[in-house]
């Protein structure tokens, strides 16, 4: 909270930033071979980034590239991840829309330079037979097969490996850490579609990793508003909009090789990463449950008050919070 403070104490009174956007497209890597009829898992990010940065700083030195030619890529969750942005953020004119797709076109063009042969890039939002038996993931070099042993001390899911966690430090501490403080690996329990063929006594599709939920991929916009009270006005804005958003472009129907009753990745998600002991999740003890994980949907709107947002009607959610945390905030 003290880091807080300090960031906002340093920019509250910071204005007339110009209006700045960009987005950014998450890939997953497969293993593809033309004869085979398996699909695997591909755990070569971070070598095409090693790759890729070596290119970059020659490009660099160039000077006469044109920057929405340009690209960056960033560690994703899995080592079978990729993140691509652009090199600089769009602008606020509307001929910035028109540089959007070239942009793309770079990103899996730049990418696709370093695959191999059997290698495809793929703009899934999750891979449908993650975590399904021990033939989901492609690795090469010595001792292959125990480096696919489930079980690792990280995660310590009786389904995914620890290699397919990013091997940047971060990845694997968050993980680590989320399950060190709720006691236990984290429990993702999603609705399973129901047909004639589903067995009677199976209600939900069960995943036990961070990897479901942080392994899925997206495409992500973010924004830069002329002020404080700009971006908060925006974001309330987008807290309406974004749930239709999802609905339209739902595309996770797949998960653990079975059908969801959800074609959303949110749930997962939210689940993924919920760090809340028994006790804060079921109000042990006397102490108020916390209701949802702390990645979910948000609590209230942040405008300040204006004649559109009248508190009673719109901010009506019981809120938990931290009592000392509040305080310190306040004063």
């Amino acid at each position: 909270v003290e880091q807080f403070i300090n960031l906002y104490n340093s920019t509250k009174s910071r204005t007339c930033d110009e209006f700045k956007w960009g987005d950014e497209l998450e890939y997953i890597l497969v293993h593809a071979p033309k004869q085979s009829q398996v699909v695997q898992l591909s755990l070569r990010s971070h070598e095409i980034r090693t790759q890729f940065e070596k290119e970059s700083k020659q490009m660099d030195a160039a000077k006469n590239i044109d920057a929405m030619d340009r690209i960056i890529l960033h560690p994703e969750y899995g080592s079978f991840m990729i993140e691509a942005t652009p090199y600089e953020p769009y602008g606020d004119s509307g001929c910035d829309l028109l540089l959007v797709e070239r942009n793309m076109y770079q990103r899996r063009k730049s990418i696709e330079k370093y695959l191999r042969d059997e290698e495809r890039l793929c703009t899934l939002s999750a891979f449908p037979m993650m975590g399904v038996g021990d033939d989901f993931v492609h690795i090469d070099g010595p001792n292959a097969a125990g480096k696919l042993k489930p079980n690792g001390p990280i995660a310590q899911s009786q389904f995914i490996p620890d290699i397919l966690i990013n091997p940047h430090p971060r990845f694997g501490a968050l993980t680590q850490n989320i399950r060190l403080r709720r006691g236990g690996p984290v429990q993702i329990h999603v609705p399973i579609y129901r047909d004639l063929n589903t067995p009677k006594d199976e209600n939900s599709i069960f995943m036990d990793a961070m990897a479901f939920g942080m392994g899925d991929c997206c495409v992500q916009c973010t924004y830069q508003c002329k002020t404080i009270d700009e971006a908060r006005h925006l974001y309330d804005q987008l807290a309406v909009l974004t749930p239709i958003m999802m609905a339209l472009s739902a595309s996770t129907p797949f998960l653990k090789g079975k059908i969801s009753d959800f074609d959303c990745r949110w749930t997962v998600i939210a689940q993924s990463v919920d760090d809340r002991t028994q006790q804060e999740i079921h109000g042990l003890n006397g102490t108020p449950p916390i209701a949802k994980s702390r990645y979910d949907t948000i609590d209230c709107y942040l405008s300040k008050k204006c004649d559109w947002l009248d508190e009673k009607v719109y901010n009506d959610v019981d809120i938990r919070y931290d009592a000392y945390t509040y305080t310190r905030l306040m004063e």
